[in-house]
């Protein structure tokens, strides 16, 4: 059987589930693109756990700019290092010269995806929620990196690992999507599970 490969345009090299990055990085299956990377679920080969990878557009990889705004992306949310920002762990450059960001897998949902399903939050949920993210931009900004596109699809509602519903008060607050302060406003894709 053929493994379906992940193109974002024709002038750009593909992706296939198998492919392995940096010899470290299994890509298992994508979870989606934006204006400037792919996203997918990726498999640490040596320690055997599942990550996110975003990948920089193979057709922005050429723009010195670009990669160095892509990189900075990196550093700043690795150095902020607190529970409610999304974890970066490693970057890398794939054989074809796009950079990559390897990054904690959240599943849950974003707080805009939580207010379509259900319309709005009790006041108390709503409270927790901004405060957990707010602890985190508090965390950056004690770092010197401004969010710069901080909305409700930016804050992610990620399950705890006791597998608590994602509709109790039990969950983590994750702030996704950060940029150094300098860079212009910018479109990143988040990390989110395909799991159910």
């Amino acid at each position: 059987m053929m493994t379906p490969r992940h193109s974002l345009s024709a002038d750009e090299p593909t992706l296939a589930a198998g492919d392995v990055l940096a010899r470290k990085y299994r890509l298992l299956e994508p979870l989606g693109e934006g204006n400037m990377a792919t996203v997918w679920v990726a498999l640490n080969i040596a320690l055997e756990t599942r990550v996110a990878v975003k990948i920089l557009r193979a057709g922005l990889s050429g723009d010195p700019r670009l990669v160095a705004r892509f990189r900075q992306e990196a550093k700043a949310t690795a150095a902020i290092a607190h529970k409610n920002v999304v974890q970066v762990y490693d970057y890398g450059i794939t054989n074809s010269g796009a950079p990559f960001i390897i990054m904690e897998l959240l599943e849950g949902e974003t707080l805009a995806e939580r207010l379509r399903r259900r319309g709005h939050l009790p006041p108390a949920e709503a409270v927790r929620t901004l405060l957990r993210a707010m602890k985190g931009v508090t965390v950056a900004h004690s770092k010197g990196v401004v969010h710069r596109d901080l909305k409700p699809d930016n804050i992610f509602l990620a399950r705890e690992d006791n597998g608590t519903e994602q509709g109790s008060y039990s969950f983590s607050v994750k702030i996704i999507s950060t940029a150094a302060h300098r860079t212009t406003r910018t479109l990143l894709l988040l990390p989110r599970s395909t799991q159910t």
